[in-house]
């Protein structure tokens, strides 16, 4: 969960005139239903769209909102889930340009995404656009134009430079698509914890030049996004609210509306557009009829094609958009009736009311252009002279993208509308036929009688003849429409592929072969093919290979499964048995292998009570011991909150052995392992901030002593467990982070994880996982294990000295994950002989090829 709020600041000034809310900045929290792995993913996008066409704030908003929506929908690693979300929006500018080169029109785009998990800030940069992180201390820039490129829309690769840094309370982020004179200088030499406001107006001082930024300050608190303006209003004006708590995306409930041309009437409806011609897919946000944004500046180029707009006709489209749940600044009630336009100066409060309606961000509403023959009206105190566009050096228009129909498709509704014409022929030269031909049937009519049929058989034949029509055209349709999608969705997951293959670039492989997956996904949804399923499995095979993963099959372990009742927390495994810990009662159950699985042994006991003089708790923890002669046997050790260790063993009583306190006391035990090597116990206790260290001699344990000594890691009081090999101990904290003390001297906290995957990064944490569990396997096996739970993997890592090297993760396969594991894996275990076993609640399944 994000440990942070953050509010966000914008820099946007048009002429010297500075306007609240910033076109393209949108922050959302995650929504209730996010893909897997986007739970906790609090995301910022900051769009700049630059060119030579007019774009209106409505259109930005739709953008904005349909790209976080799509980053949301997106399961999987984080990475994957920022390049996909960047790809849409490239492939939407690159198609939107391919199609106007020929009338010289163009729409480009600088883009930072942004995501908040945890205390970290994992950002991707697209374009030459600068990250600024002010700490206090020192100022890092984020700035690498070789690798983010020129930006979005110039072509089918999409430049992404992926970077994250870790926050603190009080720290700056600035995000700037293009840096104003002087601001690099002062950021850099920025020094001490400044104010929000203060490094606003003293940039702001820097420079007339028109300004498009973002300042992000860094709060404790639960992942709350507060949208700030920029500026505040007059005294006479009501003051915008400074901060908004983010609410997660709000469900579409109808198509987008159509992005207007530039030749269009200032006073035209908007037309919703049909399911072929939305931006970037299906509907996303409901209720987006935006007011337009503020002018470009002098001398750019505008639309000259928009016809003037009587000033009457320009108020009656001053109405506000429903309000969306995205993050905004806050909106006053409107007027019951705005007041009509006069060719004089406009009040202050009328220029400035329009911005409070525009979401997620927007400006001052704009005017027409004068009547002929009138004098152009004069600036107001609040804003400069409107216009209904954006400069075309800061947006352009992206009209949506209308997929052309094929040939194929074509012949095919030709041929479905000839046959409904033929069928409405026919119908009526039955229907005709049958009242010439039935009077003649009945008796004692004459010859040509002209009796006709009944009313009710007239009403059965109109409402049968048409339903066999439109049955027989479904039919139709069924069979070959549903082939045709399935067969061009198909061909473009193949082109898809085609890319991968040979490419150096395992960053580019990777999307390619996602892409290959999602138009499988499309494809698969009309007709699922033998074709289909082999490029399927080569494509994940390819993706599982990029992203280190090995695929098992798993199968339930317990034979009849086990009583609903039971909540597996922890396990421990043996060649030939299987310990597993019911959370919610504190005690262990075993289960034997058979030929059929494994089977709960009745007669063992392991759980809390009274042994001789000492009293057992619950238990926490538990290990399998390799070696039984020394604990009287036993092989099974566990442990209780208080420091009272259990010996089991199959077919005996336990026997509750005492561990000496230390000094001052026991505050809360929480896990314990065992050296193999030196037979060295080491308990954590969190909320004692210690570990404590045990010899066993003479069947009991010694004084404890304390591992660390005066060297103890931060946040102890956040420890969940621990490993340790030889004199090398290693604790992992709930945010995911691990400290390794080699040889008891030294502490590297925290220790960092090389992640060599494509698109990943290497750093204090790993950017798709949080790890819930972590041991050594056994003495023939040096690498560390860790518990992803969310993710149901299990990561594999190479303990070195100073770096945790990632050499692979175990998963379930593909159709497992979709039907078997859907809830969070709640323990691991890995057996000497590879077995590796992973529980969810009240079942355990287990694996027998794990390498």
């Amino acid at each position: 969960a994000a440990e942070f709020d953050l509010n966000l600041i914008s820099f946007y000034r048009i002429q010297g005139q500075e306007l609240p809310s910033l076109p393209g900045l949108l922050a959302v929290s995650p929504p209730r239903r996010a893909a897997r792995g986007r739970q906790d993913d609090h995301l910022v996008i900051y769009l700049n769209l630059s060119g030579n066409m007019p774009f209106s704030s409505g259109e930005y908003s739709q953008i904005t909102s349909q790209m976080a929506e799509r980053f949301y929908h997106n399961p999987g690693s984080l990475t994957s889930a920022l390049r996909a979300t960047a790809e849409t929006l490239n492939q939407v500018l690159l198609d939107r340009n391919m199609r106007s080169t020929g009338h010289g029109e163009y729409i480009l785009a600088r883009l930072v995404l942004g995501v908040l998990r945890g205390s970290q800030f994992i950002f991707v940069q697209s374009g030459p656009t600068h990250v600024f992180h002010l700490s206090g201390e020192k100022t890092g820039h984020i700035h690498d134009p070789q690798i983010s490129g020129r930006g979005l829309g110039f072509g089918q690769t999409t430049p992404l430079y992926f970077s994250q840094v870790e926050l603190r309370a009080g720290e700056l982020l600035m995000l700037s698509a293009a840096l104003p004179p002087g601001w690099e200088d002062s950021l850099q030499n920025e020094r001490g914890a400044a104010s929000p406001e203060s490094l606003r107006r003293r940039l702001a001082t820097l420079t007339r030049e028109d300004l498009n930024a973002v300042l992000i300050q860094v709060q404790f608190g639960s992942g709350k996004m507060n949208m700030q303006t920029s500026f505040k209003p007059a005294a006479e004006i009501a003051p915008l609210n400074a901060g908004h708590a983010s609410q997660p995306i709000p469900a579409a409930t109808k198509p987008l509306p159509e992005l207007e041309p530039a030749a269009a009437p200032a006073d035209a409806q908007h037309p919703s557009m049909n399911s072929g011609q939305r931006l970037l897919g299906r509907p996303l946000v409901a209720g987006l009829a935006q007011e337009q944004v503020t002018p470009p500046p002098a001398g750019q180029i505008e639309p000259t094609s928009v016809p003037p707009v009587p000033a009457a006709s320009q108020a009656e489209q001053r109405q506000p958009a429903p309000a969306p749940s995205a993050v905004r600044p806050a909106a006053e009630t409107p007027p019951a009736s705005p007041p009509q336009a006069t060719p004089s100066t406009p009040p202050r409060s009328e220029a400035i009311r329009a911005s409070r309606f525009v979401r997620p961000v927007g400006s001052a509403r704009p005017q027409s252009a004068p009547v002929d023959g009138e004098a152009a009206p004069p600036l107001s105190q609040a804003g400069i002279r409107s216009r209904r566009f954006f400069a075309p050096r800061e947006v352009a228009n992206i009209p949506e993208i209308s997929r052309p129909v094929s040939h194929r498709r074509k012949v095919i509704f030709r041929g479905l509308a000839r046959a409904l014409q033929s069928g409405r022929g026919f119908s009526q030269s039955i229907s005709n036929g049958i009242r010439k031909f039935l009077p003649r049937l009945l008796p004692d009519q004459p010859e040509g009688g002209s009796q006709g049929i009944s009313s009710s058989s007239m009403a059965f034949i109109a409402i049968a003849v048409p339903l066999l029509i439109v049955t027989i055209a479904s039919i139709v349709y069924m069979r070959s429409g549903r082939a045709i999608q399935y067969d061009e969705n198909y061909k473009l997951a193949v082109s898809a592929a085609v890319g991968a293959i040979g490419q150096t670039d395992k960053s580019v492989e990777y999307a390619a072969w996602e892409r290959t997956i999602s138009y499988l996904d499309l494809a698969e949804y009309y007709q699922v093919t033998q074709d289909s399923q082999a490029l399927r499995q080569q494509a994940q095979a390819e993706l599982d290979k990029l992203e280190a993963i090995t695929r098992l099959e798993f199968r339930p372990a317990i034979i009849g499964g086990l009583d609903k009742t039971i909540r597996v927390t922890d396990m421990a495994a043996t060649e030939s048995d299987l310990y597993l810990l019911n959370g919610p009662r504190g005690e262990v159950l075993r289960a034997f292998r058979t030929n059929l699985g494994y089977e709960i042994d009745p007669g063992f006991k392991c759980a809390p009570g009274a042994y001789g003089d000492h009293s057992v708790g619950p238990l926490v923890d538990l290990l399998a011991l390799s070696n039984s002669n020394l604990y009287n046997n036993a092989t099974l050790l566990a442990v209780d909150a208080k420091g009272m260790l259990l010996l089991c063993a199959k077919g005996a009583a336990p026997r509750a052995v005492p561990l000496p306190a230390p000094e001052l006391g026991w505050k809360s035990l929480s896990a314990f392992t065992l050296d193999a090597e030196s037979n060295t116990l080491y308990v954590l206790d969190p909320a004692g901030g210690a570990v404590w260290s045990y010899f066993w001699v003479k069947n009991k344990f010694e004084a404890p002593s304390m591992f660390f000594g005066e060297q103890v890691p931060q946040g102890m009081n956040s420890a969940i467990d621990l490993a340790a090999r030889g004199s090398d101990l290693y604790l992992l904290f709930e945010d995911g982070h691990v400290t390794a003390c080699i040889g008891g001297l030294r502490c590297v906290d925290p220790t960092p994880f090389e992640d060599l995957r494509p698109g990943y990064l290497s750093g204090a944490k790993v950017s798709d996982a949080v790890f819930t569990q972590m041991f050594f396997s056994g003495p023939s096996d040096p690498s560390l294990y860790m518990l992803a739970s969310k993710t149901q993997a299990v990561y594999r890592f190479s303990a070195r000295p100073d770096t945790l090297n990632l050499q692979g993760q175990f998963q379930p396969k593909v159709d497992q994950l979709k039907e078997q594991f859907t809830s969070p894996v709640t323990a691991v275990a890995i057996s000497p002989n590879h077995y590796i076993f992973l529980s969810m609640d009240n079942q355990v399944y287990y694996a027998t090829d794990a390498p």
